[in-house]
């Protein structure tokens, strides 16, 4: 069966760069050799082999990881190209054409995708509008059914925030195992992003691997998404059906990625500290500059790199965000993503991760400008009143 494009990862490859303005982050912006290097007083650099690396990753790196999401073997850890191939890969490992996968809606387009091109039947758990909740684990449950194969959460939740209580977990946890057939995949790709140092909480430590799986990578919290360094960890099973996937489709990971994220893996908390601490400055920065402008609405997370950006209804009724982000594109190569790429039509997704408080000041500025140009040339004159910045 065909694989359905990711809306999401379509509009990146149909706007590639170089940008005049880029807002399409969705985490701080990638460390470059010498920041590391200057950070972590770093005078020396990791050796790796020309050979052929083993399916499952280098061993010692499992381990570590392994000890760090509380689980006893390296075996019950897959390295993988981030963690997109991480769900990939447990998708592969799970689902026919007979089954049923519960996902968290919206959420991250590639859970929606791998399903329909699985055959599988989709079913979506839409996350509470008015709470905090990240699911309403009640409704979650009794959507489960005899079909029930995968169940797909992200947590924190890309691009609201929200994250799921032990509470909310064990209810779930407890209940996928009282089924005969059904797991439990939990994206926590975003784990680490926001707060005040690393989350020492770890759901496999907690609740046990029996049917139960996370995707992590060093990507997003690390701000090291071109080493495409992730891992699928937890139930063994699952684990050792990826292997044998994983030996049909790239064989292995490239060493050198590896062996760059053990030798910084001593380091890790240095490296997600000083990425919160400049999320949660330009977090700051970003929201005193949207407040001066009230007929905007503007909603992120301090558990995230990102953030909701739309007109207020009362201004423009109807705000065609993927209209104007073809137009930005085309006419200034300023790369915005719109909400309907992740489920939330009439809003921008803004990344605010830049390294350069320069440079995003910059991008707020201009997409402020081209929102408030935009909305006096479509929107009636009784509802204007913006006012251009």
């Amino acid at each position: 069966m065909p694989v359905p494009p990711s809306p999401l990862e379509r509009w990146f490859t149909q706007h590639p760069a170089p940008y005049q303005v880029f807002l399409g982050g969705a985490a701080a912006a990638a460390w470059c050799q010498k920041e590391i290097s200057d950070l972590l007083e770093l005078d020396s650099w990791p050796h790796f082999g020309w050979d052929y690396a083993t399916p499952e990753g280098d061993p010692e790196l499992r381990e570590a990881i392994a000890a760090a999401e509380g689980l006893p073997h390296r075996n019950q850890v897959l390295l993988t190209l981030g963690a997109s191939e991480a769900n990939y890969l447990a998708f592969l490992s799970l689902i026919t054409p007979e089954d049923e996968v519960i996902i968290q809606s919206p959420s991250y387009p590639q859970f929606e995708c791998l399903a329909q091109s699985m055959g599988a039947r989709m079913v979506p758990c839409w996350m509470p509008a008015a709470s905090p909740s990240a699911i309403d684990e009640a409704e979650l449950i009794s959507l489960m059914t005899p079909r029930t194969r995968l169940i797909v959460l992200n947590s924190p939740h890309n691009p609201s925030g929200r994250e799921l209580t032990p509470q909310q977990l064990k209810r779930i946890v407890d209940a996928v195992r009282r089924h005969p057939i059904a797991f439990l995949l939990v994206d926590e790709v975003y784990r680490d992003v926001g707060g005040a140092g690393p989350n020492k909480s770890r759901i496999l430590a907690t609740l046990g691997p029996e049917r139960l799986m996370v995707s992590q990578s060093v990507s997003k919290s690390w701000a090291l998404p071109g080493v495409r360094t992730g891992w699928l960890a937890g139930d063994k099973k699952v684990i050792q059906d990826a292997i044998i996937w994983r030996e049909h489709l790239g064989l292995a990971l490239p060493s050198v990625a590896t062996a760059w994220v053990k030798h910084l893996w001593p380091y890790q908390n240095k490296l997600i500290t000083a990425n919160q601490t400049l999320l949660g400055h330009n977090r700051r920065q970003v929201a005193a500059f949207f407040s001066q402008h009230p007929w905007l609405h503007w909603d992120t997370s301090a558990a995230t790199a990102i953030g909701l950006l739309g007109v207020r209804p009362e201004v423009l009724s109807d705000f065609d965000a993927r209209k104007f982000a073809l137009a930005c594109y085309a006419e200034e190569r300023a790369l915005l993503v719109p909400g309907c790429t992740i489920g939330y039509p009439g809003r921008l997704r803004i990344g605010y991760g830049h390294r350069s408080a320069e440079t995003l000041a910059e991008a707020v500025n201009y997409v402020v400008r081209r929102l408030s140009f935009w909305v006096e040339s479509v929107a009636p004159p009784s509802s204007q009143g913006t006012g251009s910045s």
